[in-house]
């Protein structure tokens, strides 16, 4: 603060306080709507297969860079899923999970994850839709085509909502408006 005094005159200190007080108004009501979304988890809820089994748990999916990771599903049946077969198609409306830690070869469980509609980073219910979900079992290397071992009948994908981080330059911006403000807060309680 005294180096603030030194180098600035009456006029400029004003200056200053005045400027400090517009970063303020700008990162509280401008700002605040420029956050990073970041990827929301959706977790498995109710999903059962036509034969009885079920599965359950949960993967990451990002609606802006259309990206699922850390998946990590398991079915009764006991087959682990926790890759996503790069190969196959890949949407908001859903995607093929493997078993196996490469790439998808004869042999190797498939679950092939489709929704109704499209997930978000808004989050929400979106059920699997019915009889177009599938646990089964890739027929060629590469997993082009699969036997189908069961069908979801029943199931939905749960999301809560989005969490966001602030930008750096929003908190940046509003530290030099409090700043400023505690400046001018300071100097009128010396006048006085």
């Amino acid at each position: 603060m005294r180096i603030l005094g030194t180098f600035c005159t009456g006029a400029l200190r004003r200056s200053v306080v005045a400027a400090g007080c517009a970063l303020v108004v700008a990162a509280s009501v401008v700002l605040p709507n420029a956050a990073l979304a970041v990827p929301i988890q959706w977790t498995l809820q109710g999903v059962t297969f036509d034969d009885g089994t079920t599965a359950r748990g949960s993967f990451f999916y990002d609606a802006d860079t259309n990206l699922y990771s850390d998946i990590n599903i398991t079915s009764s049946s006991g087959n682990v899923y926790g890759t996503r077969a790069l190969n196959r198609s890949a949407s908001a409306f859903g995607f093929f999970a493997i078993a196996a830690g490469g790439p998808p070869l004869i042999g190797d469980s498939l679950f092939f994850l489709i929704f109704t509609r499209q997930l978000s980073n808004a989050g929400g219910i979106v059920p699997f839709r019915g009889n177009s979900a599938y646990e089964g079992v890739c027929v060629n290397d590469g997993c082009g085509a699969a036997e189908i071992a069961r069908v979801v009948t029943a199931g939905q994908v749960f999301a809560g909502s989005p969490v966001t981080l602030s930008e750096p330059g929003t908190l940046a911006i509003m530290g030099l408006g409090l700043a400023g403000l505690g400046l001018a807060l300071r100097r009128r309680v010396k006048r006085t």
